[in-house]
């Protein structure tokens, strides 16, 4: 595509079940990407929108947020 080898890094961030026609649950897209050595997209907080995310929000409350858990891919507040 023109691109180096190695200049790009691929993320899951969900997968979509064709036959349900729905996305898969985080956890069970976490530990899908997990058994075949796939890399997610950090969850920064699970079941929330956008808006609740960014609603109010300030540096400080964001920094609060980002402090890792036992998991490294999995971030809460």
């Amino acid at each position: 595509m023109g691109f180096p080898r190695g200049c790009h890094k691929f993320y899951v961030f969900g997968i979509f079940d064709i036959d349900q026609q729905m996305y898969l649950r985080a956890d069970l897209t976490f530990d899908i990407c997990k058994k075949l050595g796939w890399d997610h997209a950090p969850i920064i907080k699970h079941q929330t929108t956008l808006n609740d995310f960014a609603k109010n929000i300030d540096e400080h409350d964001l920094v609060e947020m980002l402090v890792p858990t036992t998991n490294p891919l999995v971030w809460e507040p």
